[in-house]
């Protein structure tokens, strides 16, 4: 099995490769061939959500609000809509020494991802409905190995 041609054709899949037990590792996201690091499960998430609201796709239905003034807390990637420098099919190819998923959010109700995740290293796709979901997909994926 390989990554389905629907989630090859989405330009929101971001490749998240586990490096260490802590859940620390990197993510690629289409866009751009460097990857962008993380330390932890949360931080991995805010930056799943950075690259999405960058694309805008899936748009998130959810605004957060502010009462007081707050500082932005946005993440400018840079992306450039016709430099698609990595495919999802390529993406499967990156690896993390724990584990190596690609994450293709198709939609954001309730302020929660909904999607599809690849585990290339299992080569098996599973559905999620929220952030907890993915997590222990991620989570139970990486106590396998």
């Amino acid at each position: 099995m390989a990554v389905s041609s629907k989630m090859n054709r989405m330009p929101n899949c971001v490749c998240v490769c586990i490096d260490k037990d802590d859940y620390s590792g990197r993510i690629y996201h289409s866009y751009s061939e460097t990857p962008v690091e993380f330390v932890d499960i949360a931080e991995m998430l805010a930056t799943i959500e950075a690259v999405l609201n960058e694309v805008n796709f899936p748009e998130a239905k959810i605004k957060p609000r502010h009462f007081k003034k707050t500082q932005n807390r946005t993440v400018d990637f840079g992306i450039e809509f016709e430099n698609k420098c990595i495919q999802p099919k390529d993406m499967a190819d990156l690896k993390g020494e724990k584990g190596t998923f690609i994450i293709n959010v198709t939609s954001r109700d309730f302020a929660h991802m909904q999607g599809a995740i690849f585990d290339a290293s299992a080569d098996k796709e599973y559905l999620f409905n929220s952030d907890i979901q993915l997590l222990k997909i991620i989570s139970g994926a990486c106590t396998t190995r």
